[in-house]
């Protein structure tokens, strides 16, 4: 049931977003503190590109086609970092003043095969950070609310403390750029006599060229449509380079590199080059991007033919996270990130979606 007594207040998309129809401040009851629940005074979120799939109209958006007015207002951003002011009377993990983050999941069931095996951004009834459903909850009637706001309220398991040799600033971001991009090359173990590439150098791609770099890898290759990039590829850790413009820079690579991570891409990408740049036998090929239209023009003989393997990873669960955070502190490493005020959020998403960011945007509560 909502919690009537009290109300966050936030920038939340009523419409479809667009120059006519900005983000308007709006408040709303949130669930009621449960007894395993935080509620986190929000001081920074970062902006995700997951945030304009979903406020955009349907065939820009890409992942509704629905219209908003069809649907709850929704309150976009999950990159958030804040401040603990209320723990349910269960938590024992967090306490009022801690400094901690939230990514893109709130909720999971805790009790699946996924959940118990750290696993839990897998759980058939995980709940997203925001427009999404309580599984369990059937007596609240809103979805989740996210970070472009005051406040929030999580589940504890979904709340992770941020290492003290981390600048706060630019947490948000790692909480869910920056799992998206660790979790894959722990998974497929990447580090010495292994090589990378990763494509597209953007607000994914430049955090996974540091954490490849920081494995050791014998190479991280970065792969873009053209060299504009290329010096900004080299400033993050990336040893090579690879123009997919050029036929001659991706035969250099056909068939040497262990994993490929697909950051970004364009409408027009021919996925079967991107493929034959992993080795026979094992190469893998993992989508961290979503393209919202299936894959074409890729052969299933070709792939039985190099028993090379395509798959996908999904942001990670809190113990991932939670090493994730450990290995940026020990690194060093943190996305390259320009703060604006959070009541200037239409702006910065007007910036987003025009492709200038450079490389990931902060909206500050307090700026």
């Amino acid at each position: 049931m909502a919690d009537t007594a009290v109300e966050f207040s936030g920038w939340a998309a009523k419409k479809n977003w667009g120059p006519e129809t900005p983000l308007e401040k709006w408040s709303y009851n949130p669930p009621k503190l449960g007894p395993n629940d935080v509620t986190i005074a929000i001081d920074y979120c970062g902006i995700c590109g997951s945030d304009l799939h979903t406020i955009l109209p349907g065939e820009k958006g890409g992942w509704s086609t629905q219209s908003r007015e069809e649907m709850d207002p929704v309150i976009a951003g999950h990159e958030i970092v804040g401040k603990v002011v209320e723990v349910g009377s269960q938590v024992k993990d967090h306490h009022v003043g801690d400094i901690v983050g939230v990514g893109p999941q709130v909720r999971s069931c805790l009790e699946c095969d996924m959940c118990t095996s750290n696993r839990g951004n897998l759980c058939s009834k995980r709940t997203s950070t925001y427009n999404a459903k309580y599984h369990d909850m059937p007596g609240y009637k809103l979805c989740t609310q996210g970070g472009y706001a005051d406040k929030i309220r999580v589940h504890e398991h979904w709340v992770l403390p941020i290492p003290k040799g981390l600048d706060p600033k630019v947490v948000g971001p790692l909480m869910c750029a920056g799992v998206t991009t660790y979790a894959p090359l722990k998974r497929f173990n990447i580090g010495p006599g292994k090589s990378v590439g990763v494509v597209g150098i953007g607000g994914l791609g430049h955090l996974a060229l540091q954490w490849a770099r920081a494995m050791k890898a014998d190479h991280v290759v970065a792969i873009s449509h053209s060299d504009k990039k290329k010096d900004a590829a080299q400033k993050f850790g990336a040893t090579d380079y690879c123009d997919s413009s050029k036929p001659e820079s991706m035969d250099r690579w056909k068939g040497k590199l262990d994993l490929v991570l697909i950051t970004s891409f364009g409408n027009d990408t021919e996925w079967t080059p991107i493929i034959d740049l992993t080795k026979y036998d094992g190469g893998i090929t993992c989508f961290l991007a979503i393209p919202s239209e299936p894959l074409k023009n890729i052969k299933a003989i070709t792939m039985c033919q190099s028993q090379r393997m395509i798959t996908g990873s999904f942001i990670g669960d809190p113990a991932v996270t939670a090493e994730m955070l450990r290995f940026a502190e020990e690194h060093k490493i943190a996305p390259q990130i320009e703060v604006h005020p959070m009541r200037h959020v239409n702006e910065v998403l007007k910036m987003q979606d025009d492709g200038k960011a450079r490389f990931r945007y902060v909206l500050d509560n307090h700026a």
